[in-house]
């Protein structure tokens, strides 16, 4: 995300525009319109925009607020709201989605600088060394495709058992032995006669069902 400011400037405050013809300068509205400009200057209010589509996405207001002796040292607090103009998740504040968007914008762009910094280091290898790195990408890269490879041929495998069992399932939910299976080990279960129900189910299984 890229900041831009929208905040209009403001000129410093003219005595002469707090004197008063007979009356001399008006001390306490001066000093007022200075200490509002002082506040304008530390305040800030802007947008801050996706830097390669230009979209706004958050409006940023941060007010200055003087501290109980800013006169004396110039500290204060700044309050700082957000909005957003873009769909919230569900229990999420403006604040939260910036702070967010944020950190992931800075970690992309710590990646980016890392990346191009080992590139040019990379570029800086003599060709003897820089042929045994290449050598080691490779080595790496046939490995990681190994790795992907069989990872996604277990979860086909296991997305495949999961479906048969799906279907043993219906087909057995259709079967009247199973139904009544189930209906007299449940007749069982009644009685407290739980491990001649579970016997009759284990044995329908151990009779019908595939490994």
């Amino acid at each position: 995300m890229i900041y831009e400011s929208l905040k209009e400037d403001k000129e410093y405050p003219k005595k002469e525009d707090y004197t008063r013809p007979g009356c001399g300068l008006d001390g306490h509205a001066y000093d007022g319109a200075v200490r509002e400009y002082e506040i304008h200057m530390h305040s800030s209010y802007g947008v801050w925009k996706d830097e390669k589509t230009g979209e706004v996405l958050f409006t940023e207001q941060a007010e200055f607020i003087p501290g109980s002796y800013y006169h004396d040292s110039g500290q204060g607090e700044w309050e700082t709201t957000y909005k957003a103009h873009f769909p919230l998740k569900e229990g999420q504040t403006a604040e939260q989605a910036f702070h967010e968007r944020k950190t992931l914008d800075d970690e992309r762009r710590k990646l980016s600088q890392d990346a191009e910094k080992r590139n040019q280091l990379i570029q800086e290898l003599s060709p003897k060394i820089y042929d045994r790195l290449q050598n080691r990408f490779d080595r790496l890269k046939r490995q990681s495709d190994m790795e992907l490879n069989q990872k996604f041929n277990q979860a086909v495998q296991l997305a495949l058992k999961q479906e048969e069992r799906h279907r043993q399932v219906e087909k057995r939910n259709q079967d009247p032995l199973w139904q009544a299976t189930r209906a007299a080990a449940k007749a069982l279960v009644e009685k407290n006669q739980g491990i001649q129900a579970r016997i009759l189910i284990k044995n329908y299984l151990k009779m019908h069902v595939k490994e």
